[in-house]
């Protein structure tokens, strides 16, 4: 986890945490179907926070600040749940993933990102995770 921008870990920006990044790896049943070294980790986590925080009620599209591409990181509403789909992913298919899996994973990955920013920079990020 990195963050160039964080010089004062008392005071930071929204700017500030969404441009913390990671090694980041999404699994879809056991297989890596995208993995990305410098990944705006928390950014990440705080848009797909509101995505399920709103009810899923349109596709969901990584806006990342550091790329242009539309379909870096995109959940695309199908009858069966999502289509998982990534110009970067591995493969270039799209991966069928039931909207209980994210119901599920979206608050695990949440709370995994805070946890790693809380130890790496001893920062408390829940105010923009509130329910």
């Amino acid at each position: 986890i990195r963050s160039e921008t964080i010089k004062d870990y008392k005071q930071y920006s929204f700017s500030d945490f969404i441009s913390i990044e990671g090694n980041f790896e999404f699994n879809i049943n056991g297989l890596t179907v995208f993995a990305e070294e410098y990944w705006n980790i928390a950014e990440l986590a705080y848009q797909l926070f509101i995505w399920k925080k709103n009810g899923f009620i349109n596709d969901f599209q990584y806006a990342c600040i550091d790329a242009e591409e539309k379909d870096l990181f995109t959940f695309r509403k199908v009858t069966e749940g999502f289509q998982f789909f990534s110009e970067w992913g591995i493969g270039r298919d799209s991966i069928l993933i039931t909207e209980d899996s994210l119901i599920e994973f979206i608050p695990q990955y949440v709370e995994s990102v805070k946890l790693i920013v809380s130890e790496k920079f001893g920062l408390d990020i829940s105010e923009y995770f509130k329910e």
